[in-house]
């Protein structure tokens, strides 16, 4: 699904794509992400300045869930706020149509291609044909592999890190189950490594019990959690990490239902900010979240800025974070979404 969306007096056709020099994506692997060199962008002789003249793509992969809808709203305020021609396209998580979408947009006479990946792999092909047109590529939420200059995210690993922490302060020798996101993803790959990193440097006596894939929805992990107490008991389960707020969300209520107190019988942590999640963090229900803002269009169009004026631009980009817990709640309520 595409949607052409323009700002007042936004002209009918624009200059050609500006030359950028575009460098070979970080390796995907086991999607942990790498710290990879400074990338220098060439500046084109005639290189245009973001406004109506200017044709900036969006392919979104799919909006599941609060967190990519915020997303999505995200990059539409902000290109609304800077007047360039944008082009919006919606793969309902399917790759095929992610693909598809991304050389639709090709086709046209794009200056600017930002991608909200699915997966770690599958877009190698379209980016190629990126890097062969000059259209240079900024990646947002997760990275990919292939050819772009610099992915727009939070840090995963340090969100995996704080959620250890949370854990572990409260209970060092915690029994944890683990409800983790889309298997293949950097945004997994970065949570599980950066708990485990801390689970074996400080918590040497936390141990994970269970591991469910629940794919980031709340009605799976709430379907898991009921499943997993039913099968351990709930004297076998201290804490349950989950790798976003939509399936905290469902643990905390599938905790509910087996007749459990969450916040006194089962710790619970999550990863995002969601407005819903920060209200059980506030009443108790939750432990915290690690805030992972979806809010990545100023920085995009901060990005496009330095591509445009020659500037050089990091491989990766970093949206500042924060933990909200019971004791901040109440300063954090502007970082929810």
């Amino acid at each position: 699904m595409e949607t052409i969306m323009k700002t007042k007096n936004v002209k009918c056709f624009f200059a050609a794509i500006a030359a950028t020099t575009l460098v070979v994506g970080m390796v995907a692997g086991c999607g942990n992400t790498v710290k990879a060199d400074e990338v220098s962008k060439e500046e084109s002789s005639g290189s245009k300045e973001i406004g109506p003249d200017l044709t900036v793509g969006f392919a979104q992969s799919g909006n599941p869930n609060p967190w990519m809808v915020a997303l999505t709203e995200s990059m539409q305020q902000s290109a609304d706020e800077y007047g360039v021609n944008y082009i919006y396209t919606d793969a309902n998580d399917d790759m095929a149509t992610h693909v598809a979408n991304i050389e639709d947009m090709l086709a046209k006479d794009l200056d600017i291609l930002v991608i909200a990946p699915m997966e770690d792999t599958g877009l190698e092909a379209v980016l190629d044909e990126a890097a062969e047109k000059g259209v240079p590529v900024i990646l947002s939420a997760r990275t990919t592999q292939g050819e772009y200059v610099t992915t727009v995210y939070s840090d995963q690993a340090w969100e995996g890190e704080r959620c250890a922490e949370l854990i572990g302060e409260k209970i060092p020798d915690a029994k944890v189950v683990e409800l983790r996101g889309i298997e293949g993803t950097s945004s997994v790959a970065g949570r599980e490594k950066g708990f485990r990193d801390v689970m074996a440097e400080q918590y040497p006596d936390m141990e994970i019990v269970v591991e469910q894939t629940a794919n980031f929805s709340r009605q799976e992990a709430m379907d898991a959690m009921a499943n997993i107490l039913q099968a351990k008991g709930p004297d076998a389960i201290d804490a349950v990490y989950c790798h976003n707020d939509e399936m905290a969300l469902g643990a905390v209520q599938a905790i509910k239902d087996a007749g459990l107190t969450p916040g006194e019988d089962i710790q619970v942590v999550g990863i995002d900010g969601q407005k819903e999640a920060w209200e059980l963090v506030k009443s108790g229900e939750m432990l915290g979240t690690v805030q992972c803002s979806p809010k990545h269009g100023p920085t995009v169009f901060e990005v496009i800025q330095k591509i445009l004026d020659g500037e050089t631009v990091q491989k990766e980009t970093i949206v500042p974070d924060q933990v909200i817990t019971k004791e901040n709640v109440d300063e954090s309520e502007s970082l929810v979404f």
